[in-house]
């Protein structure tokens, strides 16, 4: 029987709830409400649009709600590791964060994220990527704008099996919104320039 598994299922839905909660203590005002447009991209080298959904976060602050809503896309691609099988083990997210702005002010903190942070923020909401250590970066061309698009390795265990990955994040602003670009998949396989013909295809609002 042929197992399709999705290794990395919860990553683009955490990574999105970290990036939107910092921003909300130091918001003021009665019943504000940021949401960010969606990002889509055109899926190449075998992977396919797996689905879309907002990520709501709602806060009371001073006696008032808040509410940011980040917008999620994944795409995945069906992957064989030894041990693990045939498995949804290439994703790409788009995660799409309104960047928040009170008087002036932006307060959505990945406006003050790099790449680093970026890789930190998405392992430590994970829970599942470990150790992760920079192996180079390239410039690619996303909304407009260079981008530099920083690969990291890390290990991630998955049913008992510790699997070796590779994760490239690059991050833009645009429309009036954050959105960050995420691939991960097995570094036995070298999917890098499709995750960077997936990061040059973006478009927002989509």
């Amino acid at each position: 029987m042929v197992r399709r598994r999705r290794l990395l299922a919860g990553a683009p839905a955490a990574l999105a709830l970290g990036f939107g909660s910092g921003c909300l203590g130091v918001i003021n005002g009665d019943g504000l409400s940021f949401e960010a447009s969606g990002a889509r991209t055109e899926p190449t080298g075998g992977y396919e649009f797996a689905n879309s959904r907002p990520s709501t976060l709602e806060r009371q602050v001073a006696g008032r709600t808040v509410t940011v809503t980040n917008h999620v896309a994944t795409y995945e691609k069906t992957l064989e590791v030894p041990g693990v099988g045939e498995s949804k083990l290439g994703a790409f997210a788009l995660v799409a964060s309104p960047d928040v702005e009170v008087a002036g002010e932006s307060l959505n903190p990945i406006g003050t994220f790099d790449n680093a942070r970026l890789v930190e923020e998405f392992a430590a909401n994970y829970g599942g990527i470990e150790s992760p250590k920079p192996a180079g970066s390239t410039t690619v061309r996303m909304l407009g704008s260079d981008v530099e698009v920083s690969k990291y390795t890390a290990t991630t265990t998955y049913e008992g099996v510790e699997v070796d990955v590779a994760v490239h994040v690059g991050k833009v602003r645009h429309e009036g919104d954050y959105v960050v670009a995420l691939g991960v998949y097995p570094t036995r396989f070298d999917e890098a320039e499709t995750v960077h013909a997936m990061v040059e295809s973006v478009s927002h609002p989509a």
